[in-house]
């Protein structure tokens, strides 16, 4: 796949999981921005899961960005108001130059 620098117009941010115990010693898991960069994007599928017999839509999208080292699956995307949980990333042609990302928005079975 080649990549193109100015195909990369979407912003989108990366945040990661924190959970903070309250004065009751209950807990509360917070979502904070770790970076925001540019990237392509491209959802190259959809489908529906069935869990509880109640129809549940997912989308599987790819996301390609400039190489990151610092991101990880324990992370998740906000684009467009909603939030992506990555399920792979990629460095493409191990040159550290671009990384693609898989994410899915949805139900995940």
């Amino acid at each position: 796949m080649t990549t193109r620098i100015g195909n990369m117009r979407e912003r989108i941010v990366f945040q990661q999981q924190s959970r903070t115990v309250d004065s009751m010693g209950g807990a509360a898991v917070t979502w904070s921005t770790v970076t925001t960069v540019w990237a392509s994007v491209d959802e190259t599928s959809g489908n529906e899961t069935f869990p509880t017999l109640q129809i549940q839509p997912q989308t599987t999208v790819t996301f390609m960005i400039r190489y990151l080292s610092t991101i990880t699956q324990a992370m998740r995307i906000s684009w467009n108001s909603n939030y992506y949980n990555i399920q792979s990333i990629i460095n493409e042609g191990n040159r550290d130059k671009y990384q693609k990302i898989v994410a899915t928005r949805g139900v995940a079975v």
